[in-house]
C-alpha cells in the first residue's frame, strides 16, 4: 500500500506501521496522530485537515435575530435591557465592552440561541414567531415579558407551550379534582 505524508510517498505492507517500526512495544502507544495519516494499531487513516469555522460574533447574532423576528431596534434593545443606539452600534460592527455594557454579550448570545430555537421550531416562520413571543403563556406571561425580567429559561418554555400546546388527557383539565388525586384511578 501507498500512503502520501506532507507530500512524501510510503509504500509499506498492511501489516507493517507507517513509521516503518516494527510491532510496537507494550509500552509504546498503538495511536500516532502526529501526522496528516494517523496510524491507529495497523491501520492508516487519512483525517482531513480541518478548517476552523468563525464563531458568531453578537454583529451577526443581533442580525440574525432581527432578521428572524423582523423586531425594531428599539424592541431588541428592550429585550436586552439596554439602548437602541447600544444595540444600533452593535448590529453595525461595535465590539461589547464588559466594563460598560456589562453582561449585554452573554445577554445577546442567550437570546439568539433560544431565538435560532424557535425559529427553526416554527418552520422559519417568522410571523408565527413573533405571534407567540407577544402571547402570555399558562403561567400569565409572555416571552417578551420573561425575557425581560431576566429569566430565559422561562421564556423558552413558555414559547414551547404556546407552540405545542398539551392536549386534555386523562390527567389534564378532564375529571375534577377528588381528595389529593388528579384524577381517579377507578371509576
Amino acid at each position: 500500500m501507498i500512503a502520501v505524508i506532507n507530500d512524501e510517498a510510503f509504500s509499506f505492507d498492511l501489516y507493517d506501521d507507517v513509521t516503518g517500526k516494527s510491532d510496537p512495544a507494550p509500552e509504546e502507544s498503538l495511536v500516532d496522530t502526529s501526522r496528516q495519516i494517523w496510524v491507529i494499531g495497523d491501520w492508516p487513516i487519512k483525517v482531513p485537515e480541518q478548517e476552523p469555522v468563525e464563531a458568531l460574533t453578537s454583529a451577526i447574532m443581533v442580525r440574525l435575530i432581527h432578521d428572524w423576528t423582523g423586531w425594531s431596534i428599539r424592541h431588541l434593545a428592550e429585550l436586552l435591557n439596554t439602548s437602541h443606539t447600544t444595540v444600533g452600534e452593535i448590529e453595525r460592527g461595535r465590539p461589547i465592552y464588559p466594563q460598560r455594557s456589562g453582561d449585554l454579550e452573554q445577554r445577546v448570545e442567550m437570546l439568539h440561541k433560544i431565538v435560532e430555537r424557535l425559529y427553526l421550531a416554527t418552520d422559519r416562520n417568522s410571523e408565527l414567531l413573533r405571534k407567540i413571543c407577544r402571547t402570555k403563556a399558562s403561567n400569565g406571561q409572555s416571552f417578551n415579558e420573561l425575557i425581560k425580567s431576566d429569566r430565559p429559561e422561562m421564556a423558552y418554555v413558555a414559547a414551547l407551550q404556546i407552540l405545542t400546546p398539551r392536549s386534555k388527557g386523562l390527567l389534564i383539565n378532564e375529571r375534577p379534582k377528588t381528595g389529593d388525586a388528579t384524577a381517579a384511578l377507578h371509576d
